[in-house]
């Protein structure tokens, strides 16, 4: 696949909670989980980043700038994976391998743009119905081997 066609799937509408592609989709938040659930590659979602249970009041990713004597200008850039609530429920957004976009700093709260790959995880807090309690399956979203996972802050 070439950059050009990687990029196109980066730049798509995010999916909205009936699968299509559609403008009014980027306005509001953006899939349902359990239609991550059905995708396989590729997919971008647009919502709220929440911190993880017990990860609450430090910035969910940050990226710093540093000069340095010996290695020059540096860019230290700092994530830690979150939940993206979206319609319908909570996506886990993997941040090994991700890269913050436009922003130096995200917080709980901040609406954001996602562009990864979609996964299911294990639910280690219980936030994923299952048939007996706790100990269901994540909608989640990742890196991938070709392209890393990219976010981008919404300002309006």
């Amino acid at each position: 696949m070439h950059l050009r066609q990687r990029l196109a799937r980066a730049a798509a509408a995010p999916v909205d909670h009936h699968g299509a592609r559609r403008p009014e989709a980027v306005a509001r938040a953006g899939v349902a989980p359990a239609r991550v659930r059905g995708v396989h590659g590729p997919i971008h979602l647009r919502g709220r980043c929440a911190s993880l249970p017990g990860h609450g009041g430090s910035p969910v990713w940050r990226t710093e700038e540093r000069d340095d004597a010996a290695e020059g200008r540096l860019l230290i850039e700092e994530g830690h994976d979150f939940l993206l609530s979206i319609d319908g429920g909570d996506v886990y957004v993997l941040s090994k391998g991700g890269h913050l976009a436009s922003a130096a700093t995200l917080h709980a709260g901040d609406e954001v743009s996602v562009f990864g790959f979609a996964d299911e995880i294990p639910d280690r807090w219980g936030l994923a119905p299952a048939l007996h309690g706790r100990g269901g399956l994540l909608p989640a979203v990742r890196s991938g081997s070709e392209l890393p996972l990219l976010l981008t802050r919404v300002v309006r």
